[in-house]
């Protein structure tokens, strides 16, 4: 299992921001995971420096025990890379991580 970084012991703030600022649109009647419940580990393995579809998928099965301690609503399901690729689409996740990493609390200060 990897170890994540200590800010992750907060995993619940993220999940919490993306309940509170996603529009899930996709399927509802198709989906396993809330788009917020996704969106949090794969801005976490985006974090930990998973590039590609692939590696997030990778990231969420080694890390799943840990991830489940953490997020809220997350079960045994593993996402798809085609899942993990349509979730990164409505994120846009290089803004979302760019803009959590400029609103942290770490960076109020500078």
């Amino acid at each position: 299992m990897v170890d994540l970084p200590e800010e992750f012991n907060v995993a619940y703030k993220l999940e919490r921001i993306l309940e509170l600022n996603l529009l899930d649109c996709r399927d509802q009647n198709r989906i396993i995971y809330p788009l917020f419940v996704i969106g949090t580990v794969i801005v976490m393995a985006r974090m930990a420096k998973c590039e590609n579809c692939f590696a997030i998928r990778e990231y969420f099965r080694v890390n799943l025990p840990l991830l489940k301690e953490r997020i809220y609503g997350l079960g045994d399901e593993i996402p798809t890379a085609q899942t993990i690729r349509r979730v990164q689409t409505i994120l846009n996740t290089e803004n979302l991580i760019r803009y959590l990493l400029n609103t942290s609390p770490q960076n109020e200060n500078m």
